[in-house]
């Protein structure tokens, strides 16, 4: 598999104060954009989070729902699943509960930053406390699960290797609605997870991609070390993709999931390029417990 996971882009209204939010609370470099000023990446162990500033005058949506079409949230895993929400509460995030567990050896987590953006902070089984926090998925929610997950199949060139249906009761207290029953797939890449979800109860609404300005979850990224053999490949699988101009010794192709969401393909060759996944602190992490698990 040559497509990873390389980053997920949300426009913040400032972030540069979001960034220290999250370089304080879950311990994140942050890398200024060489060719954009005003963003600012956030490298942790195995993944980047890129913070675009939001339009002017572009406000958080700070009634969203965890079952809300488009991209609906990174997570956040450690060994100290409870240290890492009391480090982000103290921060400022707003949670829906404590950490819940499930029955899995986890405990789960959604709460809402400074901005109201959705993250999922997990404390995970068999992983040392000291082990640096690391980021383990992207999540999109769809109205139209099947329909997506053989996008993102077709896309990343990989199956989903776990699917199944959910209506635990204590799903209530980590989404914070009542009754809910999600059905959700899981592809792997070597870097991070992508996850996808469609919640029958409360339903997911139809697809309404946000404008590319609006305060909120922007891209999701991929990246991927021959852009023509990829462009190529996804021609042949049936999905047109659209290269913009280079960009600081990068060239990106862009296209739309079936439900609008924007979608971004990177080309890094160089391994020490200053974006590359192989720059950070621990790029295979999930990859190895995955193997493990």
């Amino acid at each position: 598999m040559t497509i990873r996971l390389h980053h997920v882009a949300i426009n913040a209204p400032d972030p540069a104060e979001t960034g220290r939010f999250y370089r304080d609370a879950i311990d994140v470099d942050i890398r200024p954009d060489e060719t954009d000023p005003g963003c600012r990446w956030l490298a942790g162990a195995n993944f980047y989070v890129a913070l675009h500033p939001a339009n002017p005058g572009s406000q958080p949506d700070r009634d969203r729902q965890v079952c809300y079409p488009g991209i609906g949230h990174f997570c956040v895993q450690s060994g100290d699943g409870e240290g890492l929400w009391q480090s982000l509460a103290d921060g400022g995030m707003r949670f829906n509960d404590k950490p819940v567990a499930l029955g899995t050896g986890a405990i789960y987590a959604y709460g809402r930053d400074r901005d109201a953006t959705l993250v999922e902070v997990e404390g995970v089984p068999n992983a040392e406390p000291q082990t640096p926090i690391w980021f383990a998925h992207v999540a999109i929610v769809t109205p139209d699960i099947a329909r997506l997950s053989d996008f993102y199949a077709r896309f990343i060139g990989c199956d989903p290797h776990r699917t199944g249906r959910f209506d635990n009761p204590l799903f209530s207290n980590v989404t914070g609605m009542p009754d809910v029953d999600v059905s959700a797939a899981w592809i792997r890449t070597s870097s991070i997870q992508l996850e996808m979800w469609q919640y029958h109860h409360p339903p997911t609404g139809p697809a309404s991609p946000t404008d590319a300005g609006a305060a909120g979850y922007r891209h999701i990224g991929f990246c991927c070390e021959d852009l023509d053999a990829e462009i190529a490949r996804l021609d042949a699988a049936g999905i047109a993709v659209a290269e913009g101009d280079p960009v600081g010794g990068q060239r990106t192709a862009w296209t739309r999931d079936p439900d609008g969401n924007r979608v971004a393909l990177v080309e890094i060759v160089d391994a020490e390029a200053p974006l590359a996944l192989d720059r950070l602190a621990d790029p295979d992490i999930v990859k190895r417990r995955l193997a493990a698990a």
